[in-house]
């Protein structure tokens, strides 16, 4: 049930009361889900089974930590359908495409 997990319907569900990083992106740039629909990788993961999560998930578990919303389904998703894995990345994890995580081996800072 919910969002088809095969292929993406012509035109972006509504996604008013969703509360997940997938969601904010495709609200803020409804271009990328006209551009990404019918993608896939050469795997043949689809941008349906990418989304589905976020779309099918109408409310966070909690407003402080929201979820992301998109799922890999291999490792090409992450370049085939970056328009959308950046920015959930950047809002969920505070981190750029550029940006390295902090590394703290003294235990007393732990």
């Amino acid at each position: 049930p919910g969002f088809p997990c095969d292929r993406c319907p012509e035109v972006l569900p509504n996604l008013s009361g969703h509360a997940n990083h997938l969601t904010k992106v495709l609200l803020a740039d409804p271009a990328i889900y006209q551009d990404l629909r019918t993608a896939s990788t050469s795997l043949g993961v689809s941008f349906a089974q990418v989304i589905k999560p976020g779309v099918d998930a109408r409310v966070g578990a909690s407003k402080e930590v929201q979820p992301a919303g998109v799922v890999a389904g291999d490792a090409e998703s992450y370049r085939a359908f970056a328009r959308v894995f950046e920015p959930c990345i950047q809002g969920y994890h505070g981190l750029s495409p550029t940006g390295m995580h902090p590394c703290a081996l003294d235990p007393t800072v732990v």
